[in-house]
């Protein structure tokens, strides 16, 4: 119990000193987990993840959920899913931009910091129409108790919002 104690005591001063969001980075390696190849993505087989995606760009196995049709290009359906994730607390964006129609971004927890990467492809359709795959994991357990799930939902009503304001 005293060694429990302890142990906790020093988590809690090594947060203090370094910050929790280091503290988590020399635990387990860089919060952004990297960039994601939709094509031949195999995500974790625990539930700490959420993977929306078309059909033909991802294994069909590996699918959650299929993701709607949106009436802008799928350049500009980057730019809105920019502008939505910084309008979320806690979100950075990760990546370097040099992919245009991908984006990456790392969300952390609010109490304890834990870090979630959201990766994000836009796939055209056409000149005015797009589709989205994002795969949105944490970094730590097995189990998210459906944290991705509700941002990646989230994210696609306020873009499906978006997209039909004015068609963009």
């Amino acid at each position: 119990m005293i060694g429990a104690g302890v142990a906790a005591g020093a988590v809690v001063l090594a947060g203090a000193l370094v910050g929790r969001d280091r503290i988590w980075e020399l635990a387990a390696g860089p919060a952004d987990l990297g960039p994601v190849d939709f094509r031949s993505l195999e995500p974790d087989p625990w539930p700490n993840h959420y993977l929306v995606c078309p059909a033909d760009l991802c294994p069909s196995d590996a699918v959650r959920a299929d993701p709607p049709e949106f009436p802008v290009s799928a350049a500009r359906l980057i730019e809105l899913v920019d502008g939505i994730a910084v309008t979320e607390p806690r979100t950075e964006r990760v990546d370097d931009g040099s992919r245009p129609l991908q984006a990456r971004y790392v969300v952390r927890s609010r109490r304890m910091r834990f870090p979630d990467t959201v990766s994000v492809e836009a796939v055209p359709l056409g000149s005015d129409r797009s589709t989205i795959a994002v795969y949105s994991r944490a970094q730590f357990g097995r189990d998210d108790f459906g944290v991705n799930e509700k941002r990646v939902e989230r994210w696609l009503m306020r873009l499906q919002e978006r997209a039909r304001a004015r068609d963009g």
